[in-house]
């Protein structure tokens, strides 16, 4: 098994390329592109975190991260599965707190009730002319 510190090192590594091109989306209007970005930064931190131990640092961290990183990629659900996840671990009161703030932004994030229940239907009508 290779070493945690190295490996912990290459996903750091995919971290801060993944924000680069979140970043850079967004720079460009290509929201989609960094909602996609941002979703891989809140794998790799979720990543990152369930190899450090939450009183460390860097465990620390990589858990606001992987939860901060769910809502910049619009997906307050996520967000909230992941911290939800991490309260039910022994953590350190001032990251307790953080994360009860995280879950408090995540929970105002998420679509009304009704639009949570909305069942959409599309309706599509396709027609087919006669090509010469």
């Amino acid at each position: 098994m290779a070493d945690i510190s190295l490996i912990i090192d290459r996903l750091y590594e995919r971290v801060t390329s993944a924000i680069f091109i979140a970043e850079d989306a967004e720079g460009r209007g290509d929201l989609v592109g960094a909602r996609k970005a941002y979703l891989e930064v809140s794998f790799l931190e979720e990543d990152i975190g369930s190899r450090l131990d939450a009183s460390d640092a860097e465990g620390a961290i990589a858990r606001r991260g992987a939860i901060t990183a769910a809502l910049s990629a619009d997906l307050p659900e996520r967000a909230l599965d992941i911290v939800h996840g991490y309260l039910k671990e022994e953590l350190p009161a001032p990251l307790n707190g953080q994360l009860k703030l995280l879950e408090a932004e995540a929970l105002s994030k998420r679509p009304s009730s009704e639009l949570r229940r909305l069942n959409v239907r599309p309706a599509a009508r396709f027609s087919l002319d006669a090509v010469a």
